[in-house]
């Protein structure tokens, strides 16, 4: 519709449901999650639906009904309408179509349909997220075989520290490369320094295992692909964001991505890249200050995307102290911690802090760091079961 006063946006989040699921008998459960955006200019109420959903032998089942769930939603201009439902097939795969009726405020009624007809109920798509890999790919292949990963259909996404330290830096990124339309990733601290170590070498430090990577004859590709990466991302259908390190508990998700797209856009900026670079590296500020500005400001931000471990409830670092839990400093605490954590009931997928063995106080807060280059292991989760997979490091090696 090219009315701007009727602009309604629909997007659907599908998941596979085993557990209710009886495939010997040819019974497939699915969930989905709809989110109803209204971008339009007019409040508008949603009145009902006529949803196809038909099967992989062709087999047409038909929703009609008024609202959803029991709801006539009025979704003000700017908001969104989220709900869940399921429905079982008799086959593994299967297409939803279908529409919305809608009643804008001023009397127009409208419908909006599905993003498309390809909008899928697939039972073997699955969306998946992995913990640091840091140039340790055999056991990323591990996992990823173990759970049948399709790129094609399958996501992956990466809480950050992709390279360094491991000893397949840069197997693992051309790995990552050459799946880049499956993934979604954050960048960790050794992300950043690849880059940094690119555009100065004499940043590279001992033990560092980027050399390889930096000399490549596709260095320029990976490491482009590399800077186009998000510090924070959110997927607003599951309300649930990956970062690497954490968000510090002052900012609510809205504040924090907003602060994240600075850095985002001085890492994508050949001018502003190399100025970036050689001034993120220290621990001051240790408190974000929204007066901050230059490069000062950008340091403070990436600490708390790429960095944070302990802080205090208003936000102030601690960057030494890299222990487990315990070893806090008198005055901090996990960030995760604060019960006045503006994203506290919003899930946060984060990696970086080795030490927490994978464990955290928060039910809404996964960390899925669980050592695997100092030889531990590598786990992966299934971002909508909340299942997960381990594979040994040391087997691996």
């Amino acid at each position: 519709m090219s009315d701007s006063r009727y602009n309604i946006d629909v997007s659907v989040v599908t998941r596979y449901l085993p557990e209710q699921s009886q495939p010997e008998q040819n019974r497939f459960a699915f969930a989905y999650t709809v989110t109803v955006s209204n971008k339009g200019e007019l409040p508008a109420k949603l009145l009902s639906r006529h949803w196809v959903i038909t099967d992989g032998d062709g087999r047409v089942q038909e929703v009609r009904g008024a609202g959803v769930i029991g709801q006539q939603p009025l979704i003000e201009a700017g908001a969104s309408h989220t709900y869940s439902s399921g429905t079982v097939m008799a086959t593994r795969v299967g297409i939803m179509q279908g529409s919305y009726q809608m009643l804008a405020e001023d009397g127009k009624r409208f419908d909006r349909a599905l993003p498309s007809c390809g909008a899928g109920l697939a039972a073997l798509m699955a969306t998946y997220a992995v913990g640091d890999l840091q140039g340790c790919l055999k056991p990323l292949q591990c996992l990823l075989e173990r759970v049948a990963f399709d790129p094609a259909k399958d996501k992956l996404w990466l809480v950050g520290d992709l390279v360094n330290r491991g000893p397949e830096s840069l197997a693992t990124l051309r790995f990552l490369y050459s799946i880049r339309d499956a993934l979604t990733c954050v960048l960790g601290n050794h992300d950043l320094h690849l880059l940094a170590v690119a555009h100065n070498i004499e940043r590279l430090k001992r033990g560092d295992t980027l050399r390889e990577i930096i000399d490549a004859p596709d260095a320029a590709d990976l490491l482009d692909w590399l800077r186009q990466q998000k510090l924070l991302h959110y997927d607003e259908a599951r309300d649930t964001a990956l970062v690497h390190a954490g968000i510090p508990p002052q900012w609510n998700m809205d504040k924090a991505l907003r602060r994240a797209a600075e850095v985002e856009e001085a890492l994508r900026d050949d001018a502003r890249l190399p100025l970036f670079l050689d001034g993120m590296y220290g621990n001051e500020p240790a408190k974000w200050d929204g007066d901050l500005h230059g490069v000062t400001r950008l340091r403070v931000i990436t600490n708390y995307f790429t960095r944070m471990r302990f802080c205090k409830a208003d936000g102030t670092l601690d960057l030494k102290s890299k222990e487990g839990v315990g070893s806090a400093p008198p005055g901090y605490a996990p960030w995760f911690s604060y019960k006045q954590r503006k994203t506290r009931g919003q899930r946060i997928i984060f990696g970086h802090w080795a030490a927490l063995e994978g464990q955290s106080t928060e039910p809404d807060v996964i960390a899925l760091d669980t050592g695997c280059v100092w030889g531990a292991s590598m786990t992966l989760m299934n971002i909508d079961s909340g299942e997960k997979y381990s594979c040994d490091c040391k087997e691996q090696a």
